[in-house]
């Protein structure tokens, strides 16, 4: 038996590859969500037990070793809703919590939605949730991402309707959208080198990264559909890299009547909104 303050204290002390600010948050997800304990009378009062200290080492050893706390939990917090993941689908990251805040706060009722580059299904969900009487649709080329996608809508009661399709080789039998919005691969490979070993060694390169030589290729092909596909009015947004803002800007104002670039919380130029 060891309390969980001393618990805490040893725990800190070998978190050497991760920042101490992020020792607490850690801590606490773990004794919160794997051992069942409310988090304020455990850390004031609790014992924990050899059994518990034993999955507590488990995870450390992991954490050691790069993975992410969100996948040794499975768990991931998004707009304040938990979410599924594994090592199949990226962890939800703050700028797309904004991505679905910009989305929310610009448009009234869309009544056909498309999220395409789904993942864990976060964006798709979200919207559905909030729109209640939407038709939502979403697609991945990705079989693995799409089991947890539907894993996700079942344990948010969404109805959402998932096709595993490529949109550079797009089948996907959808017309008269009102929305479209995707978070697509946008790092080049060249920044592989300077990306935290957690994110590079276990989150899913399919979704992180885009050839050097063509990294708007994605863009491209959900501009060419959405131009098709949307009903007039209708609105296409993307996350991006920030470093693509100008030459995307150039190739969307080609196609569409009305481009507005939006910036994430730490004033980069994130998002992108195009109305047809």
């Amino acid at each position: 038996m060891q309390s969980v303050q001393k618990t805490f204290i040893n725990f800190s002390d070998q978190l050497l590859n991760i920042e101490k600010s992020e020792h607490l948050a850690i801590f606490k997800t773990i004794l919160c969500d794997l051992l069942q304990k409310n988090w304020h009378i455990a850390f004031h009062s609790s014992l924990l037990s050899e059994k518990e200290l034993t999955i507590i080492e488990n995870c450390l050893l992991q954490l050691k070793n790069n993975i992410p706390i969100q996948y040794i939990t499975n768990k991931s917090l998004f707009n304040d809703a938990i979410f599924y993941v594994n090592n199949s689908v990226l962890i939800p990251r703050q700028e797309t919590e904004e991505l679905v805040q910009h989305i929310i706060a610009r448009n009234d009722n869309p009544m056909q939605i498309l999220d395409i580059c789904t993942g864990s299904g976060c964006i798709a969900i979200s919207l559905a949730k909030h729109y209640k009487i939407a038709k939502v649709h979403a697609s991945d080329i990705s079989p693995d991402a799409l089991k947890v996608a539907r894993h996700n809508a079942d344990l948010h009661h969404c109805q959402i309707n998932y096709y595993c399709d490529s949109i550079l080789s797009s089948r996907l039998p959808l017309t008269n959208l009102s929305l479209i919005v995707s978070n697509p691969p946008y790092i080049h490979r060249k920044e592989a080198d300077s990306m935290h070993p957690r994110v590079l060694q276990n989150e899913p390169h399919l979704a992180l990264f885009v050839d050097d030589d063509d990294p708007l290729v994605f863009y491209k092909h959900i501009s060419i559909f959405a131009n098709e596909r949307l009903i007039d009015g209708g609105k296409l947004y993307f996350e991006i890299n920030p470093v693509f803002e100008n030459k995307l800007s150039q190739y969307l104002a080609a196609l569409f009547q009305k481009i507005v670039v939006m910036s994430d919380s730490n004033g980069k130029k994130r998002f992108i909104e195009v109305i047809k």
